[in-house]
């Protein structure tokens, strides 16, 4: 199915270009509120990590809203600054004052959305959409149409709302999995399907409630989508969007895409956002966990010390540090390498003594020995 996808589309996958939404629908997280100044500091970290576009955030919220998207417009930064809008004149009025060149203009378009958010038929948001790109291009504007919702939209609604943002002169599509009811074979179902019909440069913008947001994202380019939809850490609302780190390094180590994303910087701003946010990173979160490389096994420790590829990738690649930890799997090499951080080359009969006592002190406190309880048992058995 989707299998074969990676390689009918390689012209696609040699122009994949990141969008990342953290400043929208990043802080739309329960609980998380970016300050200006917060916005404006994880603008600049983007764009030095080479970003292609930047959702920077709803200008019609006005106050500090507003004025963090204006204040990110003035710093001319290389990655593109793009607004959220509704498909309302007003709030494309809004972001013509803060400068930017791009704009998103979401509607729902499956029916339950569409009554419950809208509280209209699906021809009426056909027109109020197709009246706001009309009315954003004629001012200069680049216009990302969002398709809120479309996992759970009729394929004609899909197809209709597609071609009409076409006719109205939009630049690209952006299929939103807002309700996260998507799987990776509905994904590859839904973008092959429009990428057939429409003709329009397609985006993937997935959430997470179901832990596929990475693998629908990847299907989703794989299958035909030019943009990928991201978020620092994967925040966003309920369980987040996919993971600009997670994306990145799929894409470089998974496929061999180098994206030019350095990722020794990325935990950087991984951890800013953080901070910023109140949202703890996981130790042994995917790519960037602080515990990912930590391992029991003295043998694998080895291996990697002399340039063996055990894993996908190494914790030099992005940044992070490999740690042996004692724990119930160590054994006589994890022991020995373990008491050469210190300084200390046990011999064989050394490690036969306190090995199992090291096991046994394990199993008594239900976790991994910190340094100082090692050394104690080397001192209550070798002590001079």
């Amino acid at each position: 199915m989707f299998f074969h996808a990676l390689s009918s589309n390689e012209a696609i996958l040699n122009s994949i270009k990141i969008v990342d939404s953290t400043l929208r629908d990043g802080e739309q997280t329960a609980g998380v509120v970016f300050t200006k100044e917060d916005k404006v500091e994880i603008a600049k970290r983007l764009d030095e990590l080479g970003i292609y576009q930047i959702e920077a955030g709803i200008p019609a919220m006005m106050g500090e809203e507003f004025d963090a998207v204006a204040e990110i417009v003035k710093l001319g930064l290389k990655s593109k600054i793009m607004s959220w809008n509704r498909p309302v004149i007003s709030d494309i009025d809004m972001s013509l004052k803060t400068g930017v060149k791009a704009v998103g203009i979401s509607c729902p378009i499956s029916p339950i959305h569409l009554h419950f958010k809208m509280g209209l038929d699906f021809d009426e948001a056909l027109k109020l959409t197709d009246k706001a790109i009309n009315y954003a291009k004629k001012h200069g504007l680049y216009v990302s149409t969002h398709m809120e919702d479309a996992g759970r939209a009729p394929r004609n609604f899909l197809v209709r709302f597609a071609l009409m943002a076409k006719e109205a002169g939009a630049d690209r599509l952006r299929i939103c999995d807002t309700s996260s009811v998507m799987d990776p074979f509905k994904v590859y179902e839904t973008v092959t399907y429009l990428a057939e019909r429409v003709g329009l440069p397609l985006e993937v913008h997935m959430h997470n409630d179901f832990g596929m947001a990475t693998a629908n994202t990847l299907v989703g380019i794989a299958s035909g989508s030019e943009f990928a939809s991201v978020t620092v850490l994967g925040l966003g609302k309920m369980a987040g969007n996919a993971s600009l780190e997670e994306i990145v390094a799929a894409l470089k180590f998974l496929w061999g895409i180098d994206l030019g994303v350095d990722l020794k910087r990325l935990i950087a701003l991984s951890n800013f956002v953080s901070q910023k946010s109140g949202v703890d990173i996981p130790d042994y979160k995917p790519i960037i966990g602080k515990k990912l490389f930590n391992t029991e096994s003295g043998i694998s420790l080895d291996a990697r010390k002399k340039g063996e590829k055990i894993s996908a990738f190494s914790a030099q690649d992005v940044g992070l540090v490999e740690q042996l930890v004692i724990g119930k799997h160590s054994g006589a090499k994890a022991i020995k390498n373990k008491f050469e951080e210190f300084g200390i080359k046990l011999s064989d009969d050394q490690v036969r003594i306190i090995l199992p006592k090291i096991k046994n002190k394990v199993s008594e406190l239900s976790r991994p020995l910190f340094d100082k309880e090692l050394m104690l048992i080397y001192k209550e058995n070798f002590a001079n």
